[in-house]
C-alpha cells in the first residue's frame, strides 16, 4: 500500500536521501506518477498482484521475505535510482517497506512493456539490471554460506558504501538509513551479534561509531581484507 503524504521528509543522511543520476534511468517512461511514502509504510506485500513498478527518487526501501513461521529475512536495501517491483510473474515475491520517508515514481507495467518494445536501449538496460541482480544474489549466497559473522558485517559495509556512489567512495563515512535489526535480518545474524561485530571492528581501529546511522571507516584496507574484497 502506498501512502500519499504532504509531510516534509524526516532528517536522514543526505547521501541516502539524494536523487540518483538520471542517465541510467533515461529509458523509463516520462509519464510516471510521483508518490510520497511515509516511513515504515508498505508499498506492496508478497503475494500481491504486481500492477506497477517503482523508481526510488529519494529515501530508502527494504525488500523482505516473511517465512511461514513468521521470521523475516531482509533480501535487499534499495536506494535512489533503484527499481522496485520488476517481477517475472504476476505477483510480488517480496514485501517492500519504506525505511524512511521516501519519494517514488510509479510506472504501470503496460507502460514498461511499451518502453521495452519501442527502444532497444531499454531492453539492454533491463538486461543489465537483471545481470546485476543475479551477481548480487550470488554474492549474498557466498556471504550467508561461507562467511563468519565478522566477515559478513565487513562485507556489508563495503558493499553498501560502494552502492552509495562514486562521489562517496573517497570519503570515510557510511550513512545508514536502516537499523541494526534490519542489518541483522539481512546478514542472517542476531542483533546482538551485529552489535558485537561492530564493536570488534571499532576495537581493532577499523571503524568508528559516532552515530547509530553513521559509520566511519578508518582502515578500508583492513576492512576489505576481512571481507576478502580486493576492490577497496
Amino acid at each position: 500500500m502506498i501512502t500519499y503524504t504532504t509531510n516534509a521528509p524526516q532528517a536522514v543522511p543526505a547521501a541516502v536521501m539524494s536523487a540518483a543520476d538520471d542517465d541510467a534511468n533515461a529509458w523509463l517512461p516520462a509519464t510516471g506518477v510521483r508518490a510520497s511514502v511515509a516511513r515504515e509504510a508498505v508499498l506492496f506485500q508478497q503475494g500481491d498482484t504486481a500492477r506497477s513498478c517503482y523508481r526510488i527518487v529519494s529515501g530508502a526501501v527494504r525488500l523482505c521475505k516473511i517465512m511461514a513461521d513468521g521470521r523475516r529475512y531482509v533480501v535487499d536495501f534499495l536506494l535512489p535510482g533503484d527499481l522496485i517491483g520488476l517481477e517475472a510473474g504476476d505477483t510480488h515475491v517480496f514485501t517492500a517497506e519504506a525505511i524512511v520517508d521516501t519519494e517514488l515514481t510509479r510506472y504501470a507495467r503496460p507502460q514498461l512493456r511499451r518502453a521495452l518494445e519501442g527502444d532497444a536501449r531499454a531492453g539492454q538496460r533491463l538486461l543489465d539490471l537483471t545481470m546485476q541482480s543475479l551477481a548480487a544474489a550470488q554474492d549474498q549466497l557466498l556471504l550467508l554460506g561461507r562467511m563468519n559473522a565478522l566477515e559478513r558485517v565487513a562485507t556489508f559495509l563495503l558493499q553498501f558504501k560502494r552502492r552509495l556512489g562514486a562521489h562517496l567512495m573517497a570519503q570515510p563515512i557510511v550513512p545508514l538509513a536502516m537499523t541494526r535489526v534490519d542489518i541483522a535480518d539481512h546478514l542472517g545474524l542476531t542483533l546482538e551479534t551485529v552489535s558485537r561485530m561492530l564493536a570488534e571492528l571499532k576495537r581493532r581501529g577499523i571503524i568508528e561509531l559516532p552515530h547509530p546511522q553513521e559509520i566511519h571507516i578508518r582502515d578500508r584496507a583492513a576492512l576489505a581484507a576481512l571481507a576478502g574484497d580486493a576492490r577497496h
